[in-house]
């Protein structure tokens, strides 16, 4: 867990809003929904195809 979130804090800053897709361990769930909204990080967790047709411009970006 700390690598995950040391990578989501190391890539994201307040204000900014990830997108997982697909299933994630336990762990990480909390982690995006519980930890990171603490410091202004957000998270919406959907399926691949609900992501890619539905995201809003600038969602998906290479890192």
């Amino acid at each position: 867990m700390a690598a995950e979130a040391a990578t989501f804090l190391a890539r994201t800053r307040t204000g900014e809003h990830i997108v997982c897709i697909g299933d994630v361990y336990g762990g990480t769930f909390e982690l995006l929904g519980d930890n990171l909204p603490q410091v202004g990080i957000t998270t919406h967790i959907s399926t691949e195809r609900d992501a890619l047709i539905s995201a809003p411009q600038g969602w998906l970006r290479s890192g």
